[in-house]
């Protein structure tokens, strides 16, 4: 909101109009929440004659901000001693859809007259639409239990779950040590053991491409006989030595 440096005169004739005027007749219904409320020429009727009876002009202009970037419509009143004060109100920028940047100019204008006035012009429900709100907004802020694909027990997503596997696939490629596979083996256990129920066949596959199950058994094979020819290695060298 943003007023004339003085509004001495402005609120006096204002407080002087205010008792005069009352809430605007609700003859109109939401089709989508059922309560009553008054359309744009019902509050213009309750409050524009005490509004001119004590000299206060209302103006509703639209303009443009940023660069085009922010439509906004300035509900103004004017006292005839030139004090103002004024509110601006966003409004959706949709030139591709003339119709609808109508309809919010006019749902604004009926909110912002009303409001810099300070008359009701819908039902009172209590709070209980902002209320909603509020519980909708909470509701979304409280994580929620994924709901599980079909097919799959619990865990990841089928495509999530694929992907893990890939990459503990590369990681199992890259192990050369026993403690490094036992290790892998256990960051990755609920993620191997969702494969062992959710995909059998990317666990056990005794076709073309082995499942994991048959991965890691060749991978410790490998390096349990690379160990072992290590070992005899280690034992030739050391005979030779004496």
């Amino acid at each position: 909101m943003s007023t004339s440096t003085d509004t001495a005169e402005l609120a006096k004739a204002l407080a002087a109009a205010q008792g005069e005027i009352q809430n605007a007749t609700l003859n109109k219904v939401n089709p989508h929440f059922k309560n009553k409320y008054a359309d744009l020429a019902a509050i213009r009727d309750a409050v524009m004659p005490a509004l001119a009876k004590q000299n206060i002009a209302v103006t509703q202009t639209t303009e443009v901000h940023g660069d085009g970037a922010q439509f906004m419509l300035c509900t103004r009143l004017t006292h005839m001693s030139g004090q103002w004060i004024e509110s601006q109100y966003p409004l959706p920028l949709s030139v591709d859809r003339p119709q609808a940047m109508g309809s919010a100019l006019t749902y604004a204008r009926r909110y912002c007259l009303s409001a810099i006035v300070g008359i009701a012009s819908e039902d009172d429900d209590d709070g209980e639409e902002g209320q909603k709100a509020g519980d909708e907004q909470r509701q979304a802020n409280v994580p929620q239990p994924r709901k599980v694909e079909p097919g799959l027990t619990s865990g990841l997503t089928k495509t999530a779950l694929t992907m893990e596997l890939r990459k503990v696939a590369t990681e199992l490629a890259g192990i050369d040590g026993l403690g490094s596979l036992d290790a892998l083996l256990n960051a990755h256990k609920t993620i191997l053991d969702q494969c062992k129920r959710d995909l059998p066949k990317w666990w056990d596959n005794e076709g073309d491409t082995p499942g994991f199950r048959q991965r890691i058994e060749a991978k410790r094979v490998e390096i349990e006989e690379r160990e072992a020819m290590q070992d005899m290695d280690d034992a030739a060298r050391a005979v030779a030595a004496e």
